[in-house]
């Protein structure tokens, strides 16, 4: 019996076929398999908008909290306090800062808890009027918001959503206040 012999490019031509033959389906399973994110019961299931972008909502319309206070030169006003068992998420917040003097003196505020437990944001001017807004797109959580005033006064507006308060991290981040600002508060 004779053994069929084959050219090298004509056993590279059959290796070629035969892979192709071969990975053609199983590229074409991975490429056609959906996967779907929802919750343990499959009762909700996320969705993907036209732009390929994975649809989500931070929380429902009930959390949504807004709310605004008020604080003159080195005192602190407690703003918001959320319900019991709950904490509020920070995702914007607009400073208006004021002051008596004209323009060259500076001032600011502090975006604080509302026991004035340490500062989690600022904004500071030197001009007599300013307006600053910040936007925090992952969500700035926080266990109550008040707003500190240095030097002049400040409105603070903001905007967050309601969490349970077991949500919140272990250490919370604030800091003290800055050296430079500290010597307005005595």
């Amino acid at each position: 019996m004779r053994r069929l012999h084959l050219s090298t490019g004509a056993w590279i031509f059959a290796s070629v076929v035969a892979a192709a033959a071969i990975i053609a389906p199983t590229a074409y399973a991975a490429v056609s398999s959906t996967v779907a994110i929802g919750n343990t019961g499959n009762s909700l299931t996320a969705t993907v908008t036209a732009s390929h972008q994975l649809l989500t909502t931070t929380t429902m319309p009930k959390n949504v909290v807004y709310s605004n206070g008020y604080a003159t030169n080195n005192n602190c006003d407690g703003i918001y306090h959320p319900p019991p068992g709950k904490a509020v998420v920070v995702t914007s917040v607009t400073y208006d800062l004021y002051s008596a003097a004209v323009s060259g003196g500076e001032h600011g505020a502090f975006l604080m808890t509302a026991e004035c437990t340490g500062y989690y944001d600022a904004a500071d001017t030197s001009q007599a009027d300013e307006t600053e807004t910040r936007i925090f797109p992952v969500g700035l959580p926080l266990p109550s918001v008040g707003v500190y005033a240095i030097g002049g006064a400040a409105q603070i507006y903001f905007t967050g959503y309601l969490v349970p308060a077991s949500q919140l991290p272990a250490a919370a981040p604030a800091t003290k206040l800055p050296a430079r600002l500290t010597h307005a508060t005595h």
